[in-house]
């Protein structure tokens, strides 16, 4: 199933990254376009323990923008959700063979994703009630949740399509 475009990088990995066993595993593995989405929700849930969701150009004492910053970092709850998410997704990737088990945890990260977003907003909003006058600017991390969602929804939706073709070569037989 090689495409003229993508063959001189599967011959790259071949010769270069992968030359044991695992490469047959990964040349499949990569051919897949779900398993792109799932590497862009996992690095998007990753990335959030790099960059904040919101900052300000003080410190606020007794408030979460005490380092300038709002992030994962700020309470536990956030911290369980987006490392699940992206855990669950990462798994996920190395789950081909098991469609309907690599579905059901992509929901999973989808969901705890979506959980550490409400409670990220809701201690956001909490936190800007009690600041006056204060600029605070949303980062890049206030997004990356979104693009997570979006990611993991196009790769549950490219998994089905999978199982609809194996299910139909299976009838074949």
């Amino acid at each position: 199933m090689e495409t003229e475009e993508n063959a001189p990088f599967l011959s790259f990995l071949n010769t270069y990254i992968c030359p044991f066993k695992i490469k047959k595993k990964l040349r499949t593995m990569i051919q897949r376009i779900q398993t792109i989405f799932l590497i862009v929700a996992a690095a998007a849930a990753l990335t959030l323990f790099v960059f904040p969701f919101a900052n300000t150009s003080q410190s606020i004492p007794d408030s979460y923008f005490a380092d300038q910053d709002f992030d994962v970092f700020d309470h536990i709850s956030l911290i369980i959700a987006f490392a699940l998410a992206g855990a669950l997704t990462l798994v996920s990737i190395f789950l081909y063979k098991n469609r309907p088990l690599q579905i059901k945890l992509v929901w999973g990260g989808v969901l705890a994703n979506i959980a550490g977003l409400v409670f990220a907003i809701l201690l956001f909003r909490d936190a800007k009630m009690h600041l006056d006058k204060v600029q605070i600017s949303e980062n890049i991390g206030a997004f990356l949740p979104a693009v997570f969602v979006i990611a993991g929804l196009l790769a549950i939706r490219y998994i089905r399509k999978d199982e609809e073709i194996v299910r139909s070569a299976d009838r074949l037989r």
